[in-house]
């Protein structure tokens, strides 16, 4: 895909060397493979809106990856952000359908939608494509979403191997040694100089506590991650209806780190983990309208006791909202209590899948290293405070309200 930025209409945007390799790239799969932070997929959703206000060839560019709620967090909410700032919001036509989002300018579209439903699969063309954490759906799927895509696909990723990465066997490997039509973008923290000191300092502290994190992470290379906290776990498709026992778990985060708010639910020995929402800047206001737009708010949440003031504000906001249980070495007492359930994931929280593929010890005995855990914490709060001392409760009305959302 041949772009000439000169082209465009008159936009000035803050771009990354990641922006303009990509732009330039005439392979015909572009693969961003990065640290984190590194603004590939920022530079990826930049080049979608150039592309939508300019001349450049094609008219339909799908944004994607694994599940909506994700996509909604990173692609899409950067892509109203970047129309922010060129200030094109009113301009631009924009439309919400559910599971799909789209934007048109002048005969062009720019489309989000999520890989979770194949009829959106097999039934979309289109000329450009662009799939989010690439490594989170299978080879095949890619190879549906390829053979609709006639002109050029970009991905982008952490280069983790944890589990067989089809990004790096099939593509980085096999198809650019046989076909040649594949570029390489590799990307850190350092190319992106609009982080502040803190992010970077915070990715930084990978390299002192951890040489396979600091490799993906920091650096953007293909690394294994071994000693996981949680080398097992199930991946389901839907949390269970019929479950009479589960509770809320809240991490609050807030800039660097997200909240994370999650559904815990246990049947027997089965622990059931459901992602409902992941995401940074999220104040208690936020979080207690969220749970209230979505029915949820009556349902008993524990939330990190560090932070009572959180916890009171949510209570005082109309949600239900108790304080973790710790004591001495709470987080590892509590992650051997989730150890003892056979662990099951749906499979649309892809954020949480991502924690458990990363989430491993340090090397001291016993104690994990504090990453890739805000919606493990928020499990390990309910299975302490609520699901290891024999508490149960009878939730029929909440459980249907639960089974509404989303």
């Amino acid at each position: 895909m041949e772009m000439d930025p000169t082209e465009t209409q008159e936009q000035t945007i803050q771009t990354t060397r990641i922006y303009r390799e990509n732009r330039d790239s005439g392979a015909f799969i572009s693969l961003n493979r990065g640290g984190t932070r590194s603004s590939k997929t920022y530079s990826l959703v930049q080049l979608a809106f150039m592309w939508l206000i300019s001349d450049w060839p094609g008219k339909v560019w799908s944004i994607t990856r694994k599940t909506f709620p994700a996509l909604r967090a990173t692609g899409y909410r950067d892509f109203l952000e970047i129309l922010d700032r060129a200030e094109m919001l009113d301009e631009i036509k924009h439309r919400k359908d559910p599971g799909n989002y789209t934007f048109e300018f002048n005969g062009k579209l720019v489309e989000f939608f999520s890989l979770d439903d194949e009829v959106k699969i097999r039934s979309r063309k289109r000329d450009i494509l662009h799939i989010i954490e690439s490594n989170e759906i299978t080879h095949a799927l890619f190879i549906q979403l390829m053979i609709r895509t006639k002109g050029k696909i970009f991905l982008d990723l952490n280069p983790s191997e944890i589990q067989e990465n089809w990004c790096k066997l099939e593509i980085e490997e096999k198809r650019l040694k046989l076909k040649g039509d594949v570029d390489v973008i590799q990307s850190t923290y350092m190319d992106n100089r609009f982080l502040t000191t803190e992010e970077r300092e915070n990715i930084e502290y990978l390299k002192e506590i951890d040489d396979e994190l600091w490799m993906v992470f920091g650096l953007g290379e293909w690394g294994k991650i071994t000693g996981l906290v949680f080398p097992d776990y199930e991946i389901i498709d839907k949390f269970p209806e019929d479950i009479r026992e589960h509770y809320l778990g809240l991490d609050f985060g807030y800039s660097i780190d997200p909240a994370a708010m999650v559904n815990v639910g246990r049947i027997g020995m089965n622990l059931y983990i459901d992602e409902l929402l992941y995401d940074t800047k999220k104040t208690n206001g936020d979080l207690a309208t969220f749970q209230k737009n979505n029915l949820i708010n009556r349902i008993t949440t524990v939330a990190d006791s560090a932070e009572p003031k959180s916890i009171e504000e949510m209570n005082r906001a109309g949600c239900r909202v108790v304080p973790s249980r710790k004591g001495p070495d709470s987080v590892f007492q509590g992650i051997m209590q989730m150890k003892q359930f056979k662990i099951h994931i749906t499979k649309r929280s892809v954020n949480i899948h991502k924690e458990f593929n990363n989430y491993k010890w340090s090397d001291k005995p016993d104690v994990p290293i504090d990453r890739f855990n805000h919606a493990i914490d928020s499990s390990r709060y309910v299975v302490q405070t609520r699901m290891s001392q024999g508490f149960s409760i009878k939730v029929a009305g909440i459980a249907t309200a639960y089974k509404n959302y989303g």
